[in-house]
């Protein structure tokens, strides 16, 4: 078997709702939350945790789209300003 191979989610996607007002975000089911503690905070662009004191968007992601039984979603963090990470191979 190879090994698999980690890569951030795109930012882009996130971008236009970092603006948002908390009022805002929460009319799309999402919420501005900062990082109290480490670990905790699982940035799913940089595949890092954030450090205390960062912003971060708590937000749900359907990460399986497809029309099937298998699709779902699931809440991820979002840090501002994260650049997309791809790990090595197997890390």
């Amino acid at each position: 078997m190879s090994p698999f191979q980690l890569v951030g989610l795109p930012r882009a996607p996130f971008e236009p709702l970092f603006p948002l007002s908390d009022a805002e975000l929460a009319a799309r089911g999402a919420r501005r939350v900062v990082a109290d503690s480490t670990p905790g905070f699982p940035c799913r662009i940089s595949l890092k945790d954030a450090e205390p004191g960062e912003e971060l968007l708590l937000l749900p992601f359907e990460h399986q789209a497809e029309n099937s039984p298998y699709r779902s979603s699931g809440p991820i963090y979002v840090r501002v300003g994260a650049s997309q990470r791809t790990l090595a191979a197997g890390e």
